[in-house]
């Protein structure tokens, strides 16, 4: 048989940039535009907006862990509860 004289062709793989979760009455949008992560959280009593460094991301072999600080107290002297949302996005390639 004779071999074949085709180039290798690389396999280009994608990640998305932007991703959508939607649940009962609470929406958040995550992306990276321009090398910036951007975060979207709304609810029905919440609308907030976070960017850069006020997103933690830990990269693990299953996908990123993403948290973000919702609410904390104003004088964490004093007490209260710091709130933080966290999910994981899975890696997902795009071919």
């Amino acid at each position: 048989m004779p071999k074949s004289t085709k180039p290798a062709q690389a396999i280009v793989v994608q990640r998305p940039n932007e991703f959508e979760l939607e649940g009962k009455d609470t929406h958040i949008k995550y992306s990276i535009l321009n090398g910036v992560s951007q975060l979207d959280y709304r609810t029905q009593n919440i609308k907030q907006h976070f960017s850069g460094d006020q997103i933690q991301t830990l990269d693990t072999d299953i996908g990123t862990l993403l948290t973000v600080i919702i609410s904390k107290p104003p004088n964490p002297d004093i007490g209260g509860n710091i709130v933080k949302l966290s999910f994981l996005l899975p890696i997902i390639n795009l071919y």
